[in-house]
């Protein structure tokens, strides 16, 4: 297979130099130990920070520079733990002071707490379930989530937005025979927004938990390019290594952290770090819906109201600007913002790092792209 690739001009290491992590060990490439076998949040974040402090030995000089901590999906979890445990860890004189900064999060789980129903918010705000199912979820699963009438509703909403990608519901969705769209998205086991607790409640089969690829995404290509010697080789991992895009024994043990970070958020924002949460508004894995729900329950107060966006004259999304904390949408993508939309992406991240307000319309930030291109 012959691999094709053209310069991305809207990478963030034109900005920032760019140290990636792959949680939690043994996912990727990154090798874990024989005796470890035992799979959460706290090890998760323990692991990333002393990782962290290895890199900084070997790298001294960039101690001084500012540091930021930044991630998409279950990183929802990942990022906030890391950044509160390494404010904690700044706070001794033991350890090298990291000069960390903020933190960024896009389309980011934080919080359980009442998940089903945002995401049925979501897929009714699209049109995808008619009114009467959809206020009669509201009203059967209102009372009880466990009763038959509530798992009838669910399973024909399951049903009705199975064909759909749920990490971009307007993208292609490439299927392939581990990955059946016929079985709904919704409590699958790559959608990270519902605890396993809910799912339990709520009396989901088993047999709809499975499934060794990733719903609806082509990673066939990527995982035969990283398995290629010579990827291999330019990376400086163990030829020996085989990338999988998942690791299912790692996946099916993971345990979370049942009250998910706003904890960590909230000792964040106390330590006046800088707070970015970025949604991309046609994902259904973690949707906006979910996103704003948890911040507005945190009762932060509005520092700058709600206004759109832009690039040139185009909107490409909608910022409020929270007491402690700022929300922003990118219009038209999933879950993936800086790989699906790399310039809004780009503009996105950059303007939060350099601490300027997102360009309201004809606003000089626009003119990034020639700046960009001229490079």
């Amino acid at each position: 297979m012959n691999f094709n690739s053209t310069f991305n001009i809207w990478s963030w290491n034109q900005f920032a130099n760019v140290l990636y992590f792959e949680s939690p060990a043994g996912v990727g490439f990154s090798p874990a130990g024989p005796s470890e076998t035992t799979y959460n949040d706290i090890i998760t974040t323990q692991d990333n920070y002393y990782a962290l402090l290895s890199f900084f030995t070997g790298f001294p000089e960039l101690l001084q520079n500012q540091f930021w901590v930044s991630g998409e999906s279950y990183a929802g979890i990942y990022v906030p733990f890391l950044a509160a445990y390494i404010d904690d860890q700044n706070k001794l004189s033991t350890v090298p002071y990291i000069n960390l900064q903020g933190v960024l999060v896009g389309n980011g789980v934080a919080s359980y707490d009442n998940n089903l129903f945002t995401q049925v918010d979501f897929f009714y705000g699209h049109y995808f379930i008619p009114d009467d199912l959809y206020y009669k979820f509201y009203q059967d699963c209102g009372r009880s989530l466990s009763s038959p009438s509530c798992n009838d509703d669910l399973e024909k909403i399951d049903n009705l937005t199975a064909q759909l990608n749920p990490y971009d519901i307007y993208r292609y969705c490439f299927t392939t025979d581990n990955s059946n769209s016929k079985n709904g998205w919704l409590f699958n086991q790559w959608i990270p927004t519902l605890s396993n607790d809910l799912k339990e409640s709520i009396n989901i089969p088993k047999d709809r938990l499975r499934g060794s690829d990733v719903p609806c995404l082509f990673t066939a290509g990527l995982q035969q390019y990283l398995n290629k010697l010579e990827v291999k080789q330019a990376l400086h991992v163990d030829p020996k290594t085989t990338f999988a895009i998942c690791n299912l024994t790692i996946n099916e043990n993971y345990v979370r952290t049942p009250e998910g970070s706003i904890a960590k958020y909230k000792q964040l924002m106390n330590g006046n770090y800088k707070i970015l949460i970025y949604s991309g508004d046609t994902d259904a894995a973690v949707p906006y819906t979910s996103t704003i729900d948890w911040i507005e329950n945190l009762n932060l107060g509005v520092k700058e109201a709600w206004r759109p966006y832009y690039i040139k004259d185009q909107v490409i999304g909608f910022v409020t600007e929270y007491n402690g904390l700022t929300f922003a949408t990118v219009k038209g993508v999933g879950h993936q913002v800086p790989a699906w939309k790399r310039q809004e992406g780009y503009l996105l991240v950059k303007t939060f790092i350099d601490g300027k307000p997102l360009p309201k319309k004809n606003s000089k930030l626009n003119k990034k792209t020639e700046e960009v291109i001229s490079l």
